[in-house]
């Protein structure tokens, strides 16, 4: 029973250790009820192309203008 508890510690430690602060500001912001009836998608990318956070990142979405795509 002891190692089990010390299992399931080390596996919650290590994934709220393992979030992404950007993925959480994220996640906060898409949660906030302003947008509760709106479509909304978010992907931050690095120089390279790797994705670093995003919500709904896959959705394809038409911007109200081109300065959000920058």
């Amino acid at each position: 029973m002891k190692n089990i508890f010390v299992i399931i510690s080390l596996f919650l430690c290590v994934s709220l250790w393992g979030q992404n602060p950007l993925q959480q500001s994220v996640d906060e912001i898409v949660a906030d009820p302003t947008f509760a009836q709106a479509v909304v998608g978010v992907c931050v990318m690095d120089a390279n192309g790797n994705i670093l956070a995003g919500f709904n990142q896959e959705k394809m979405l038409v911007p109200a203008s081109n300065m959000k795509l920058i």
